[in-house]
């Protein structure tokens, strides 16, 4: 496994997100979920199909900030 720098590691996830949660495009976004997703929060279930669903969940008009922050 390569190592990523901090700033690698930010884009990936911010590039996660956006697929998942802004482009609500749940087969891209299956390359950064595993199917055995662990979830560490009550409002999610477990598994890859939990976080999906969530994101399905959403207001079509909410959007995660992608920006330089």
């Amino acid at each position: 496994m390569m190592e990523s720098t901090p700033e690698q590691t930010k884009a990936t996830v911010l590039d996660a997100f956006d697929t998942l949660f802004n482009k609500r495009d749940d087969a891209a976004a299956e390359r950064f979920w595993p199917d055995r997703d662990m979830q560490h929060s009550a409002h999610i279930a477990p598994g890859r199909g939990g976080v999906f669903a969530r994101g399905r969940a959403l207001p079509a008009t909410l959007r995660m900030y992608k920006g330089d922050t």
